[in-house]
This record gives C-alpha cells, sequence and structure tokens, in this order.
C-alpha cells in the first residue's frame, strides 16, 4: 500500500522514516543537499542536518545562482545566511555562460545539475538531495501524459537515480507542498520565493494552477504515477531475466543482440529493451521518439541489411545479429581532466580512473589524427571490435602528448599501464527499486 505522509506537519521522526533507504547507499562522511532558498529545499536542509548530526554526517549545502533573475543573488546570500545559522557549509555556485533565448527553463535545468555534480566530486560526495515533493511528482506526471511519454516518462519523477559520478536522492515524494508550508509556518523557518514560479508562460506553472485546488485528483494522480513505477521496476527485472542469453555487453560499451530476440518477444519488451539501451549507449538523457523506435523494430523484423543513426547511436542490422554502438560525431569533443588519485564517469557509461599521485590526463575520443599514430599498435585479435567504437572508446592523453588506450590495450608509455583505468560500467545492473 502507498505510504503517503497524510500528517499536517512533518516531524523528525517521520522524516527519519523517508531518510531510511537511502542509508545504505551514503558511501562517504559527507552529504549534499541543492538549497535554492524556497520553502520546500529550505525545509529539507534544515530536516536533513538534524538527520545528518545523529547519523554522524556532514551536511553540505549548494545553491545554483543562475543569474536569470535580478533577485537571484540577494536569495543565495540568504541561503547562505540561514545555513550559516544551521552550522552548514554553504556554495553559491553562478551560472557564468551566455543564456540561451529558447527553453530556458531545461536548459538551466541542465546547467543547474552539472553545476552541483561538479561540486560534490570536488567535495568528495556521492550523494545530493534534491526537495522535490508529491506536487512536484504530480505536475511532471500531467505534463508527461501531455506529451505522450511512454513508460519510462510515466513513472514521473523516480525516488532516486543515478546522474553519471552521482545519485540524485528525493526523500520529500511522499510529503505535499501544503504539509511542507504548514510546517514551515510551524517553525518559524523563513524562505523566498521564486517569481518565475507564478509566471504562466512557463507550462509547469500552468499544470501546477490546473490541480492546485483538487487535493482528490493529486492522490489518484500520485497513485497512478507510482502504479507505472511499480510497472517499470517488474519491466526492468523481465528483461534482464528474459533477454540475457540473447544479449551480450561487449567491455568496450556496445551491444550484440541476436537478432531471433525480436520475433520471439512482444512489441511492448522490444521497445522498452531497445529505448533503455540507446538512451545509455548514446548517452542521452531523454529516450528517442517512440515512431522512431518502432520503426527500427520493423527494419529489423524486415531482414534487411541496414546501418541507422538514432539517439547518439549507430544501429548495425546484420543477418543473425544487431549491434547498437555509440555514434562517434555525436559524442562532444571535450577534454575531461582526471586529476591525480581521482576516477570520474566518462561519456555516462565508462569509469575512468587516474591512479598517479602527481600526473594529470586528459580523456576525450580519438581523433582520426591519433587514430593514425597508434593504430599500428593495436593487437590482431581486436580487430574483431568495430572501427566506429575504437574511435568512440575513452582515449587518454598526458600533459607530455602520448596516448593511451587501456580497451585496445594501447599505451603511450610503460607507466600508464600501472596509472590509469578504463571501465564500463554495466548499466543493466542498476537497481533502485525498493525506493518506490
Amino acid at each position: 500500500m502507498l505510504n503517503v505522509c497524510k500528517k499536517k506537519i512533518l516531524k523528525s521522526g517521520y522524516f527519519d522514516e523517508l531518510m531510511y533507504p537511502f542509508k545504505k547507499y551514503i558511501r562517504q562522511r559527507k552529504i549534499a543537499i541543492a538549497v535554492s532558498g524556497g520553502p520546500d529545499s529550505i525545509l529539507l536542509t534544515y530536516f536533513l542536518k538534524q538527520w545528518a548530526n545523529n547519523n554522524k554526517k556532514v551536511l553540505y549545502a549548494y545553491t545554483v545562482d543562475h543569474n536569470l533573475r535580478e533577485e537571484s543573488r540577494k536569495e543565495a546570500i540568504f541561503v547562505k545566511k540561514f545555513c550559516k545559522s544551521l552550522s552548514v557549509e554553504h556554495k553559491i555556485l553562478t551560472w557564468d555562460d551566455a543564456k540561451p533565448k529558447t527553453a530556458i527553463q531545461e536548459k538551466a535545468r541542465k546547467k543547474r545539475y552539472m553545476l552541483l555534480k561538479e561540486a560534490c566530486i570536488l567535495d568528495d560526495i556521492n550523494i545530493l538531495f534534491t526537495a522535490h515533493h508529491s506536487d512536484d511528482l504530480v505536475e511532471t506526471f500531467i505534463y508527461r501524459i501531455n506529451a505522450n511519454s511512454n513508460l519510462n516518462g510515466l513513472s514521473s519523477i523516480l525516488t532516486m537515480r543515478k546522474f553519471e559520478e552521482i545519485l540524485i536522492a528525493r526523500p520529500l515524494l511522499r510529503v505535499s507542498k501544503e504539509i511542507l508550508l504548514n510546517t514551515l509556518s510551524n517553525l518559524d523557518i523563513p524562505f523566498v520565493l521564486d517569481s518565475s514560479n507564478k509566471n504562466t508562460s512557463f507550462t509547469r506553472v500552468r499544470v501546477r494552477e490546473l490541480v492546485k485546488n483538487s487535493n482528490k485528483l493529486k492522490n489518484e494522480l500520485i497513485r497512478t504515477s507510482y502504479a507505472f513505477k511499480k510497472l517499470r521496476h517488474i519491466l526492468l527485472n523481465t528483461m534482464t531475466i528474459m533477454f540475457d542469453k540473447y544479449i551480450m555487453l561487449k567491455p568496450q560499451g556496445f551491444l550484440i543482440i541476436k537478432k531471433n530476440l525480436f520475433f520471439i518477444f512482444p512489441e511492448f519488451l522490444l521497445f522498452n529493451f531497445l529505448i533503455f539501451n540507446l538512451s545509455i549507449i548514446g548517452n542521452r538523457e531523454y529516450p528517442p521518439r517512440t515512431k522512431s523506435v518502432i520503426r527500427i523494430i520493423n527494419i529489423i523484423k524486415s531482414k534487411k541489411i541496414e546501418k541507422i543513426t538514432l539517439s547518439g547511436c549507430v544501429i548495425s542490422i546484420k543477418d543473425d545479429s544487431v549491434l547498437i554502438m555509440r555514434e562517434y560525431a555525436r559524442i562532444e569533443k571535450k577534454d575531461l581532466f582526471l586529476l591525480p588519485n581521482s576516477s570520474r564517469i566518462w561519456d555516462k557509461k565508462f569509469l575512468v580512473t587516474n591512479k598517479s599521485n602527481k600526473c594529470t590526463y586528459t580523456v576525450n575520443k580519438l581523433s582520426l589524427n591519433d587514430w593514425g599514430k597508434i593504430k599500428i599498435f593495436m593487437k590482431k585479435d581486436l580487430s574483431n571490435i568495430p572501427f566506429s567504437v575504437k574511435l568512440s572508446l575513452p582515449a587518454f592523453k598526458s600533459l607530455e602528448g602520448s596516448i593511451s588506450v587501456p580497451h585496445l590495450n594501447i599505451w603511450g608509455s610503460i607507466k600508464d599501464k600501472d596509472l590509469i583505468e578504463a571501465n564500463l560500467e554495466n548499466w543493466t545492473s542498476e537497481n533502485f527499486n525498493e525506493l518506490y
């Protein structure tokens, strides 16, 4: 039975219950929270500080100043003062880049999470808490229904998800906005209100207005969203078990699928299997369009031999197999700096590690010029790896200019073999399903 908070105010005992499932995922002594200064994140900061003290953890707070509103800097300063009153370490992260002219909210959200992730990595924190609540879940669910979303979209906001090197955790998804505001009033805790939350030119604000006076509708939508989450959990488990003997995930980050899989299983399972893997291999935040995926399934079933690009991937359809590979041209040509004694996620799926105490490496895809320099060093037993995959693997460059590609057993110097690693993160094993 869905356990939604029905109390008028949030109390420490119930908050401890909400936090209990997350405890096993906290690997370090430090945890972090994203705080805007609004009522939701201010109250979560208050309760998280208490929880951190009781569980021998240290809380860090980050506020992102998007520089989109005149009052944003004042709000960030307000948060800093509030955190100081709680003895919480606080940092302001500023978006200084040129601002987009379209899709401002979506692009600001992406930039916000990138800044928050980088701050967590810098402070050696593996889990970031955000203050999304049940009203946010409802708004997202309605928005995605309107957008004709598939099962993943209709699962709305997940209680926890992996975002490259860190985990995003949302302990308040069972608590309503009304309860949060009542609790703030009861505790006499100040907060700020974002003026953009009343701007009806934003779709999310219009959706909020639509449901704000109907608690019955909200509750039904929450229950429906959780039903979709449960169905998603069952579906992922089913695919993992049933598809196991038909697929091979190669260490180089590409997938080989036996073609008969597409003639044995129903289209519903095939569709979800493809969007799940295309999103990860192609490093996409959102899955491809439904009609595009159905088209791929139909082409595979037609027994054509074809090569198609979709969602940052190359789909190579052969006589008896289908290969899903990263599309080389879609990998951003941007160096990832790998500092001494550090690990990072590259292209969403490779864990790259620098074990040196003093050397810094950059990680990027290979250029054709790089390939010309190193291909003579490649072993013959790797000749069956598709050329586009070889170019799409993480390549390490030292400050001296040497190039190493661990997946191809190519090393720029003897010392590199002992100092650097690149391992594929097995995304099929990710499982936070107990966190409904």
